[in-house]
């Protein structure tokens, strides 16, 4: 949701609405800059991307707060959850979180990271993808609906 995922953030928000579609009885969904906000309820079918309500302005991204608070939540993560992360890792050079990320993704049977960002600029200036990815199931660049169409494809194969 920062300025720095503007550009994957639309096609991204639909992904995630068809998403609560599917898993009508188990879908959690959040959206974060610096701390997490539970959108789970507040999606619906034919929603746009403008309507979404979530504090910008002004706001620095941070992973590793909105990784604790989700931890802190205990949610409903087990070896039949399938975790999927969407954004381009840019941690302002605050703490990554790191063992917490671990953590919750041996709970979870698969764990995608869809970066928005293009390959070449991780673990650049700020990035901190690179303390992620050994913990991921699958690291993919997704920075529109052409790449995002392109991750689903190879999901199947």
């Amino acid at each position: 949701m920062s300025g720095s995922c503007n550009n994957a953030a639309e096609p991204l928000f639909l992904f995630a609405c068809c998403l609560r579609e599917l898993f009508l009885a188990g879908c959690e969904i959040y959206a974060f800059v610096d701390h997490l906000v539970d959108l789970s309820s507040d999606l619906k079918a034919g929603m746009s991307y403008g309507e979404l309500t979530v504090p910008t302005i002004g706001v620095y991204s941070d992973y590793g707060k909105p990784i604790r608070e989700y931890k802190a939540k205990e949610g409903k993560l087990n070896k039949r959850t399938i975790m999927l992360w969407m954004g381009d890792a840019r941690n302002n050079h605050l703490p990554s979180e790191e063992k917490i990320f671990k953590d919750l993704c041996g709970r979870v049977k698969k764990y995608y990271w869809l970066n928005s960002e293009a390959k070449s600029k991780w673990d650049s200036g700020d990035s901190v993808i690179g303390s992620y990815a050994p913990y991921v199931s699958e690291l993919a660049e997704v920075t529109n609906t052409a790449s995002l169409i392109k991750f689903l494809c190879e999901l199947q194969n």
